[in-house]
């Protein structure tokens, strides 16, 4: 249940403030609207589980807001709680009827607040339409608790030998690839130890390996995922973006000190580059090696329209984006820049995209691909979970999947099937998937071929080599299966709004 999106729709701000304070500590991702239109705002790139509905809102009541979310097929199965300061005869009738889940009347009692929205989150079985992603996630979350709750029980009485080893790091590996992106970061951090522990074998290992899944089996049967700290900045990082000129562009003032501080990090140099929607220039762009465009903004999406009208533009551009302007066919996010990042972003991965596309040039717009009907890609990654996630997501968008469960079936893959892109794992049984890279890359019938890497956090370093090589793109595990999404759909020859 950890980070289960929650919306508090709310005009009044202490009781906001409240909420969200209870809700964040509790592990929620939480966001906040004080009417209707800026709900429908809000719901325009996030989808909650559940939505906090006061009654009494100005404009369009809680209750008629209700009614019209029951109406649109992306929060018709959302929990809708109907929270009301004037509880009157009949409210509690009244809101069922606008189809509310439950009720609740303020003042909120902040000892049992919590526990009152997981008995709401529990109590509401989610859709099992496996063709909505977020019910997919919800499904496979359970099915990751579940396997993982039998296994680490079976690995902790288990003497770490022979071939029970080989499993127990395969489960590990698994673990620490897939807890994060599924909403347990808890679980990929400490899997991630145990998965080293297996392999390094340290003293003691023997008694620590059954401790360490008995650890496991606590964190799978707690549903946690508390976070924790990030990393410190690579030394790789530092090297490549040193003394280097950022350009930033529609970012309100909080969040512009934020990309400075990310960029001071690695001793860059980050500059508020203002109102560039309002004429924009060469002069402005020609002293930065870098823009970083925040296309969340609608200063940043005529600015965006700006940067594109500039036929000698040869400075890239980094976009921080939300999923829905970069589906925006309008906007031909996906199809022009050089790369993004959704939000909300991490500074570590800011820094890193940053890195790869200094020097590049803006993108040249993609022509249509006549010779298939729709797009091709070959996924490769031994693990089936990453199967069974991003296969029907990307069939959803138009696009045929084709799997690979090793460097070999991948290699066959591509040179039978010619596919558009290959997403490919680097840790793949039988032959690793760098040596796949390298050798596909040896063909020059596959210099086109599209490639994305996919690595774990502790592999990070292997993705220098791996774009050296001539990977197109990369993720990291545990990654966040919309925005790898994103990232195939950008390196398909049609563009994003014809899918």
């Amino acid at each position: 249940m950890a980070h289960e999106p929650i919306l508090i729709v709310d005009d009044n701000p202490s009781n906001v403030k409240l909420a969200r304070l209870l809700l964040t500590n509790a592990g929620f991702d939480v966001r906040t609207a004080s009417d209707s239109r800026e709900a429908l705002e809000v719901l325009a790139s996030f989808t909650p589980r559940l939505i906090l509905m006061d009654i009494q809102l100005p404009g369009m009541d809680g209750l008629k807001l209700t009614r019209h979310l029951r109406e649109h097929p992306v929060t018709r199965d959302s929990i809708i709680v109907a929270v009301t300061a004037y509880a009157m005869r009949g409210d509690e009738e009244k809101a069922k009827a606008a189809g509310c889940n439950g009720y609740m009347c303020k003042p909120i009692d902040t000892r049992t607040f919590v526990s009152q929205i997981r008995q709401y989150l529990d109590k509401v079985a989610p859709n099992a339409d496996s063709g909505d992603p977020n019910n997919l996630m919800r499904e496979l979350r359970n099915e990751f608790l579940a396997e993982g709750l039998e296994a680490s029980r079976r690995f902790a009485e288990s003497d770490p030998a022979g071939d029970q080893l080989e499993s127990m790091q395969r489960v590990a590996h698994h673990w620490a690839g897939m807890g994060g992106t599924l909403g347990f970061p808890e679980i990929t951090d400490r899997a991630r130890e145990l998965e080293q522990m297996i392999e390094l074998q340290p003293d003691r290992w023997r008694q620590q390996v059954p401790v360490g899944f008995t650890e496991m089996r606590q964190l799978f049967a707690r549903h946690t995922g508390a976070s924790v700290e990030e990393p410190g900045v690579p030394a790789e990082l530092v090297k490549s973006l040193s003394s280097k000129q950022v350009g930033l562009v529609g970012f309100n003032p909080n969040e512009a000190a934020r990309v400075r501080a990310a960029f001071d990090q690695v001793h860059a140099t980050a500059r508020d580059l203002g109102a560039l929607s309002e004429g924009l220039g060469l002069d402005a762009l020609r002293s930065h090696d870098l823009i970083v465009l925040n296309a969340c903004t609608e200063e940043g999406v005529r600015s965006w329209h700006s940067v594109l009208a500039q036929p000698l533009l040869e400075k890239p551009v980094l976009l921080v984006s939300s999923r829905s302007a970069l589906l925006d066919s309008k906007l031909a996010l996906l199809d022009r820049a050089v790369d993004f990042v959704l939000e909300p972003w991490d500074a570590e991965e800011l820094l890193c995209r940053a890195q790869r596309v200094v020097g590049q040039k803006p993108r040249a717009k993609q022509p249509h691909a006549q010779e298939r009907q729709g797009p091709l890609v070959v996924l490769a990654d031994d693990d089936a979970m990453i199967h069974s996630l991003l296969t029907p997501m990307l069939k959803k968008m138009g696009v045929e999947v084709h799997s690979a469960r090793d460097g070999q079936q991948a290699m066959d893959a591509v040179r039978n099937l010619l596919p558009d892109a290959l997403v490919l794992d680097i840790g793949m049984p039988r032959i690793s998937g760098m040596s796949v890279l390298r050798e596909l890359r040896r063909d020059p019938a596959n210099r086109a071929l599209q490639i994305l890497m996919l690595s774990v956090r502790q592999q990070r370093n292997d993705i220098s080599m791996a774009l050296a090589f001539g990977a197109t793109d990369y993720a990291v595990k545990p990654f966040d299966p919309e925005a790898l999404v994103m990232r195939i759909m950008r390196l398909l020859p049609q563009p994003a709004a014809s899918l």
